[in-house]
């Protein structure tokens, strides 16, 4: 037996070769495409979350670009993918946010 590479998998057994994981999927150390989960964007079968001062839409999955992370708006805090939704608080009194 033969581990299938980085950025490859098999469905199931009884495979003779490795399929290459999808964009937008990670397959690393499983036997199926997983979508991307939201807050993350997937590329060469690695998980990256979206950077601080963006965020993603909670209904957002399978992305596998950076474009996918949002910035965040003048006026609100985000806190990348940490929150279920993309405004995680208004700015508070005293203090601006910008992004």
């Amino acid at each position: 037996m033969i581990s299938c590479a980085i950025g490859s998998y098999t469905a199931g057994t009884g495979a003779a070769t490795c399929m290459v994981c999808p964009a937008g999927y990670y397959c690393r150390g499983t036997n199926t495409e997983n979508k991307c989960p939201n807050g993350m964007y997937c590329l060469g079968d690695i998980k990256y979350p979206c950077p601080a001062g963006t965020y993603m839409l909670p209904s957002t999955t399978g992305a596998s670009t950076i474009a996918s992370c949002l910035a965040c708006p003048q006026g609100f805090g985000c806190n990348s993918y940490k929150f279920p939704y993309p405004l995680s608080f208004a700015c508070s009194a005293g203090f601006y946010c910008d992004g």
